[in-house]
């Protein structure tokens, strides 16, 4: 009887150590300053990437991409199809601001899961009441330090924004960017 009991436990812990075994974990998107995740190819952008890496990792192997040059920024838009778009600011050939906009759907996310179609809802759960609110459309925009402290109406210090644009059920687009008086950008 104890021969028995024996061979089950070791059995059952056979099968325990097997399952856990068999199940690895999803990569996750880096937890740490701000970026956006494409969750179908596990790829990571983050402001502060040089346009080397992000062009490495975005632009498929022929180099085709399309980029626009002013006095002060490049834009990069990469991506051959509408889920897979991301635009891309640079300011001397570092990101500066990352933009998911106006499209049905988009494989990317930020590092939280917002994406497009997100609610207002889900944002406010996880981010809290907005420091601005527009009027003509439904922007909410939060400053966060160096240290990705989410900072209030006071912030002087802010290193960096993450907005989002609302149609009238859900989100329309989203921006993360520096807080940089030497890298000015368009907010919209």
């Amino acid at each position: 009887m104890k021969k028995i009991a024996t061979q089950c436990i070791c059995m059952l812990l056979c099968i325990f150590l097997a399952s856990c075994v068999a199940h690895e974990p999803e990569p996750q998107a880096e937890k740490e300053g701000p970026n956006v995740f494409n969750r179908e190819s596990g790829t990571c952008i983050s402001l502060g990437m040089t346009r080397e890496e992000v062009e490495s990792l975005l632009l498929p192997a022929d180099g085709t991409g399309s980029v626009q040059d002013t006095e002060e920024y490049t834009t990069g838009y990469y991506g051959d199809i509408a889920e897979e778009r991301l635009q891309v600011y640079y300011h001397n050939d570092i990101v500066i601001r990352l933009t998911v906009d106006h499209v049905e759907s988009s494989s990317w996310q930020l590092k939280d899961g917002i994406s497009l179609g997100s609610s207002k809802e889900e944002i406010i759960e996880l981010y809290g009441e907005s420091v601005r609110k527009s009027s003509g459309e439904e922007v909410f925009d939060y400053y966060y330090d160096a240290n990705d402290t989410l900072l209030g109406d006071e912030n002087g210090n802010a290193a960096y924004f993450v907005s989002f644009y609302f149609g009238e059920e859900s989100l329309e687009s989203y921006s993360i960017g520096v807080v940089d008086s030497d890298a000015r950008i368009p907010l919209n």
